[in-house]
């Protein structure tokens, strides 16, 4: 009876471990706007560094963009106050 717990233990510690694979997000916070910067003069960049995220202004266009071509989107937003009304808007 000890050697089938042992043998399970085994299993489950080594061989079921090998078949979980965690992707590991490697993200740039400060992405500009699409308007603002035109992404293809930085996209070669981002894919060279292999990231796969980006954190970007709350602009639908920029979402898109980056959603479009395949990386992980995360707006960000200013915590702290600021001037931004239209995210002031958003979590009010």
């Amino acid at each position: 009876m000890k050697k089938q717990y042992f043998v399970l233990l085994i299993s489950v510690l080594c061989v079921i471990p090998l078949r979980i694979h965690a992707e590991t997000a490697r993200g740039v916070f400060g992405i500009p706007t699409v308007e603002s910067v035109e992404p293809s003069a930085y996209i070669e960049k981002l894919i060279r560094a292999e990231i796969n995220t980006v954190f970007v202004p709350p602009d639908s266009k920029t979402v898109k963009w980056f959603s479009k071509h395949g990386f992980k989107v995360c707006v960000s937003v200013n915590c702290f106050g600021g001037k931004n009304r239209v995210v002031y808007e958003i979590w009010r």
